[in-house]
């Protein structure tokens, strides 16, 4: 056993919360083969992090320490994709594919940091993020006209996705993160869609028709999975009644069984630009408090990921190197991209105005040339 794993074991056998929603256990409070597959996958692929906790899904085989790396400020979540995914050469040579795409490109925002095998297991791990968007509609923290500039956003990445060949394949509001400046980070990409298409029994909410009937996947996979978001945001967001008639005509358009008839993402862009949308930074709390969402709550123990990264470095332990890191895209980059786009939403805003102005002054010009005219 490593001893960095023994280190980092806490007594406190309840658990806590890393994220919201998100129970981090002790290791010692796992059952016993459990604590043993921990530790092996522990020591055979990150043995010089530093361990917090593990969390445990809804399955029993899926078990997810998160961990602490000492060049990294925020702890990640290792992930195994079930057997019946690697049981399919196909299926698994397609997520693999998906995993080496966003290693080499920066333009892809996923939280992705490094990918491998483990006995067989294809494994990946990314950052934990303090609460997914699922999180913020539930609570009723995002009014409608604010979940429409974030949807816009989250249209615009997948596009860019698509752009780059790349398939998420089911997109959901539990595996999106809106970053404190509104930019949209996609997370665990292609491994729902693979592991549906594994398994006919496994049933994802967001999964399209196509994927559950084994039929090939395409882009409009993810037009069917935005169509269920935006489903989502209609049932927890509360706004404007032309709005949410607005998005409920496009939901219904995404959400099409055939494939081919389906609204495709590209298209969807225009339309959501001139619907009505306030800016992240205008969230309002139920009792009309501001509130920045991240601010207010994160509930990761930043404390004890800071006691777990200066045992790091203090027994000056390197991060683990056996595969290599993605070049990840930063928080503070998604950030400045979305500050970038919203002045070019701006800039267009502006200049349709002045273009609609020049158009009146132009009609009244002819009226006023055809009232001389009779006379």
């Amino acid at each position: 056993m490593s001893t960095n794993l023994k280190k980092f074991e806490s007594s406190d056998k309840s658990g806590s919360k890393l994220a919201y929603g998100f129970e981090v256990r002790d290791l010692e409070s796992l059952k016993h083969f459990q604590v043993q597959r921990v530790k092996a996958f522990i020591q055979a692929v990150c043995p010089k992090a530093g361990l917090i906790g593990v969390h445990l899904a809804s399955d029993s085989w899926d078990i997810r320490p998160v961990m602490a790396l000492a060049n990294e400020d925020k702890p990640s979540v290792y992930r195994l994709l079930s057997n019946d995914i690697n049981k399919s050469k196909e299926i698994s040579a397609l997520v693999k594919h998906t995993f080496e795409t966003l290693q080499r490109s920066a333009s892809l925002t996923a939280d992705f940091r490094e990918w491998g095998v483990y006995e067989g297991q294809i494994w990946y791990r990314r950052a934990l993020v303090p609460k997914t968007f699922k999180h913020q509609i539930e609570l009723k923290e995002i009014r409608l006209e604010v979940a429409n500039c974030l949807l816009l956003s989250l249209a615009e990445e997948i596009s860019v996705w698509h752009q780059r060949g790349m398939i998420h394949g089911n997109i959901s509001s539990s595996n999106i993160y809106i970053t404190p400046g509104g930019g949209v980070i996609l997370l665990d990409p292609a491994v729902g869609a693979a592991r549906v298409c594994a398994n006919s029994r496994v049933k994802y909410l967001n999964a399209a028709p196509e994927l559950i009937e084994r039929q090939a996947l395409s882009d409009r996979a993810d037009s069917y999975s935005l169509g269920k978001v935006i489903e989502e945001v209609l049932r927890n967001c509360k706004g404007s009644h032309s709005l949410s008639k607005s998005l409920e005509a496009i939901k219904d358009r995404l959400l099409s069984k055939d494939p081919f008839k389906r609204q495709i993402v590209d298209d969807l862009i225009e339309e959501l630009k001139v619907l009505p949308k306030e800016e992240y930074a205008e969230i309002k709390t139920e009792a009309g408090r501001s509130k920045t969402l991240i601010n207010d709550t994160t509930e990761i123990n930043s404390k004890r990921v800071h006691e777990v990264k200066t045992e790091i470095e203090s027994s000056n332990i390197a991060t683990v190197s056996n595969v290599g890191l993605a070049s990840s895209v930063t928080t503070k980059q998604v950030d400045t991209v979305e500050t970038v786009r919203r002045e070019k939403i701006k800039d267009n805003s502006s200049n349709i105005l002045k273009q609609k102005k020049q158009n009146i002054e132009i009609t009244e010009n002819n009226v006023v040339v055809k009232k001389e005219a009779l006379v």
